[in-house]
C-alpha cells in the first residue's frame, strides 16, 4: 500500500469501528396487528403485537369512550380501508404509553428515536398529536391553540396534512399551520439526544430533532430538558380519526460516530481492493 492517505484512514477509523460497532437496541416496537378486525382496546394482544427489550408495554387511555381503539371492520380512513384494520385509531382522545424512559431504558448513553406512521382518517379541521412529556402529569394536548400541556416537547398535524405546530415546553416553536408543502410523508422520527446530537438526552441538555420523512423540519434544545426520573410518549387526536402505525422506539449510536463507522468500513474496502 503506497498511498499514505490509505495508512492515515484505516488508523483512525479501526479503533472507531472496535469502540462504537453497529450496535442499535429496540427498545419498544409496536405494529397494531391483532387477528380480529373488530373493535379492541389499545391493550388487546399486546404480548404478539410488540417486540423489543421493553415489551410488552400497555397504554393509558385519555377521553377514552369508544374512541380508542385497535382495529375496525369499516373503513374509517385508514389507508386500506376495511381490509387493512389494524392500527391505533383515535377520535377525540388520546393515549400514552406506560414506558418511562432514562438511561436505563436507553442501555446506556444513546439517543432516543421514536418513529411511527401518522394520519388523517377524515380531513378537516382538527389535528393529530405527538407529545413526550413528564410521568405523572397530562401529556396530551388540549384540543386548542395553545397545544400541548405540561409536555417537554410536541407537534401537532393538521388533518387535511396542509401544516403543522411545534411546541418546545409551553411555546410555540414553528408555527406553519396551513402551510401547503410541510407536511409530506406520514412518517415522521423524533430523536432525542444530548447536546449537538450527542450522547443520552438525561444528561442536562435535551436536543430534538424532528424529521418528516427525510426532510428535517425542526432542531433545537428543549427548554426543559428531559427528566430521567420518567418521561413518556404520548398521541391524540381531536376533531377526526387520526390512526398511528408501525411504532419503533430503539436507543441509537450517536449519528456522527455512525458515519464515521461508514468511514471506516470504506477503508477496509480500499485496503481489500489494494
Amino acid at each position: 500500500m503506497k498511498n499514505p492517505l490509505y495508512r492515515l484512514i484505516i488508523a483512525v477509523s479501526l479503533p472507531l469501528i472496535a469502540r462504537t460497532g453497529f450496535a442499535q437496541t429496540t427498545i419498544l416496537t409496536d405494529n397494531f396487528t391483532v387477528d380480529q378486525s373488530v373493535y379492541q382496546q389499545p391493550n388487546y394482544e399486546i404480548g404478539s403485537r410488540q417486540t423489543g427489550s421493553q415489551s410488552p408495554s400497555p397504554y393509558t387511555m385519555f377521553n377514552s369512550g369508544d374512541n380508542i381503539q385497535i382495529g375496525n371492520p369499516t373503513d374509517v380512513g385508514q389507508p386500506g380501508g376495511s381490509s387493512n384494520p389494524n392500527y391505533l385509531l383515535m377520535l377525540n382522545g388520546g393515549v400514552y404509553n406506560n414506558l418511562a424512559y432514562n438511561d436505563s431504558v436507553l442501555g446506556g448513553n444513546n439517543p432516543l428515536s421514536i418513529s411511527f406512521n401518522l394520519y388523517s382518517g377524515n380531513p378537516g379541521s382538527g389535528w393529530i398529536s405527538c407529545q413526550f412529556g413528564p410521568l405523572g402529569s397530562n401529556p396530551y394536548g388540549q384540543g386548542t391553540a395553545a397545544g400541548p400541556n405540561q409536555t417537554y416537547f410536541g407537534f401537532l398535524v393538521q388533518g387535511d396534512m396542509s401544516g403543522m405546530q411545534v411546541f418546545n415546553g409551553s411555546a410555540t416553536a414553528v408555527n406553519d399551520a396551513g402551510v401547503s408543502g410541510v407536511v409530506t410523508s406520514t412518517a415522521w422520527d423524533v430523536i432525542f439526544s444530548g447536546a449537538g446530537g450527542v450522547g443520552s438526552p438525561f444528561d442536562g441538555t435535551t436536543e430534538v430533532s424532528l424529521y418528516n420523512g427525510a426532510n428535517l423540519l425542526y432542531q433545537a434544545n428543549l427548554s426543559t430538558p428531559l427528566d430521567s426520573s420518567g418521561d413518556v410518549l404520548g398521541f391524540q387526536s381531536d376533531n377526526l380519526v387520526g390512526g398511528i402505525a408501525n411504532l419503533d422506539i430503539v436507543a441509537t449510536p450517536e449519528p456522527a460516530t455512525m458515519a464515521l463507522v461508514g468511514l471506516g468500513g470504506l477503508s477496509l474496502l480500499l485496503l481489500r481492493r489494494k
